[in-house]
C-alpha cells in the first residue's frame, strides 16, 4: 500500500516535485516519463511510484461537477437548449447537461444520462426532456431534488441515491400528470400519457387524484382531471429490465454463462440499459455485475467493452476494481481496461484509485500499458 502522506509538494523548487520514500521527484519527469516523451525500465520502486503518480494526479482533479449529468452514450442528433438563450448545442459522448436545459432527440436518436449519484435517464427518439432541478450531495440530504419534464415522446427512469435516501424529492411531470416514485426504475411514453414500472412503486397524481402503480404495472392518464387507469401491457422477454430480473435471480455461478447467452440480443444501449437496470432488482449483488461483464465480453467488440465498463463504474463506482478483474482476458488487454475504468471514475478518493491501479499492476501492467493508461490522463487535460 503506498503511503498518501510520504508525498508533499517542495516550495523550494520552482516546478512540483513529490517526496517518497525520503527521495524527491520531480513530477514533471515523472509525468514525461509516463506521457512516453522518456523511456526507462521500471523496476519495483518506480512500479510504486507510478502508481502513487496517478494517485496524485487524479486525487488532486475534481472531476465531476455536483449537479450535472453526464451523457454516457448516444446515437444520432441530440442537442441541450437553454431556455434562457434558446440557443441549442450539440450533445456528444460525455458532454454534459446542466440544470434548466432542454434535452431534445431526433428521429432514431437516443441519449443516456447518468447523474452524479449514479441514477440514470434514457431518453427515447423523438422525445423532448427538460432538467428542471437537480441536487445531490453526500453529506446534505435534505438538500436533495431530482425533478424531470418529459415534455414528448418516451423515457426511462432509473434512481440512484436521492431516489433512496428523499423518494419524496424525486418527480417526473409530463402534460396531465405528475409521476413520483416508490420504487426505482419506470418508463414514461406515450408522450407521457403512459407509465410502465419495472421495479418498485410509483404514484401518478393529478387533479382526479392519485393511482397507485406496483412493480409490472402501466396506467395512461388522458387528461389532467382524470385519473389514471390501469391497462394490460407486459415486457417483450428481450426488454432489459427483464434480462435483468433473470440475470439477479439466476445462480451465480450461471450468470457469465447466461450473459453470453443473451449477449446476441443486445444493441449497445441495451447493453448499458442492462447494467444500470440490474442494480434496481431486489436481490442484487456485486458478483451479478461483474460477472455479466465477464458474460458480455464474448459477443461485444472491444470499442462497446469499454463504453459497457466506462458507464458500469458511472453507475457502480464502487466496483471499479472487479470490473477491471472481469473485463481482462484475450480480448481486451489491462491498459484498455483500466483506461475505461478509469473514465468511469468520476470523483474518486485515493483510496478506491489506489485500489484501481494496484489492480491492473497485479494483471500485468507493463511500460508499454502505462503508456495506454496515461491517455486516460490526457484527456483530462494532465498531459500536453
Amino acid at each position: 500500500m503506498v503511503n498518501h502522506a510520504a508525498f508533499t509538494n517542495h516550495a523550494k523548487h520552482p516546478v512540483p516535485w513529490i517526496r517518497y520514500q525520503g527521495n524527491l521527484y520531480n513530477s514533471g519527469y515523472i509525468t514525461a516519463f509516463i506521457c512516453g516523451r522518456r523511456q526507462m525500465m521500471i523496476n519495483e520502486h518506480m512500479r510504486i511510484l507510478f502508481i502513487a503518480l496517478i494517485v496524485f494526479i487524479f486525487s488532486g482533479t475534481v472531476l465531476a461537477e455536483s449537479n450535472v449529468a453526464r451523457v454516457a452514450f448516444l446515437r444520432g442528433a441530440v442537442t441541450a437548449t437553454d431556455e434562457a438563450t434558446g440557443v441549442p448545442r450539440l450533445l456528444q459522448r460525455d458532454s454534459r447537461v446542466e440544470v434548466g436545459e432542454v434535452i431534445s432527440t431526433g428521429p432514431k436518436a437516443l441519449a443516456q444520462l447518468v447523474f452524479p449519484d449514479n441514477s440514470m435517464l434514457y431518453i427515447k427518439s423523438d422525445s423532448v426532456v427538460k432538467l428542471e432541478e437537480f441536487h445531490y450531495s453526500k453529506e446534505e440530504p435534505e438538500k436533495d431534488s431530482a425533478v424531470t419534464n418529459v415534455f414528448k415522446g418516451s423515457m426511462r427512469a432509473l434512481t440512484g441515491i436521492v431516489g433512496k435516501r428523499s423518494k419524496d424529492k424525486v418527480k417526473y411531470k409530463t402534460r396531465v400528470s405528475t409521476v413520483g416514485i416508490r420504487g426505482t426504475a419506470l418508463e414514461i411514453w406515450q408522450d407521457g400519457d403512459a407509465v410502465t414500472v419495472d421495479f418498485g412503486d410509483v404514484v401518478i397524481e393529478n387533479s382526479g387524484g392519485p393511482k397507485l402503480l406496483k412493480a409490472g404495472e402501466s396506467a395512461k392518464t388522458s387528461s389532467s382531471n382524470k385519473q389514471a387507469s390501469l391497462f394490460d401491457y407486459q415486457r417483450p422477454d428481450g426488454d432489459s429490465a427483464v434480462l435483468a430480473k433473470n440475470l439477479v435471480t439466476t445462480k451465480p455461478e450461471d450468470v457469465v454463462a447466461r450473459s453470453e447467452e443473451i449477449c446476441t440480443q443486445l444493441n449497445t444501449e441495451d447493453a448499458l440499459l442492462l447494467m444500470a437496470m440490474q442494480g434496481q432488482v431486489p436481490g442484487f449483488t456485486p458478483r451479478v455485475a461483474t460477472s455479466t461483464i465477464k458474460g458480455l465480453m464474448i459477443c461485444l467488440p472491444v470499442d462497446q467493452i469499454a463504453l459497457l465498463l466506462t458507464t458500469s463504474v458511472l453507475i457502480y463506482p464502487d466496483l471499479a476494481s472487479g470490473f477491471l478483474r472481469s473485463a481482462v482476458g484475450d480480448k481486451v488487454n489491462v491498459a484498455i481496461a483500466l483506461e475505461a475504468v478509469l473514465r468511469g471514475m468520476e470523483d474518486p478518493g485515493k483510496d478506491r484509485l489506489n485500489i484501481v491501479v494496484n489492480e491492473a499492476i497485479q494483471l500485468g501492467l507493463t511500460p508499454a500499458a502505462a503508456k495506454g493508461v496515461t491517455e486516460a490522463i490526457k484527456n483530462r487535460g494532465i498531459c500536453k
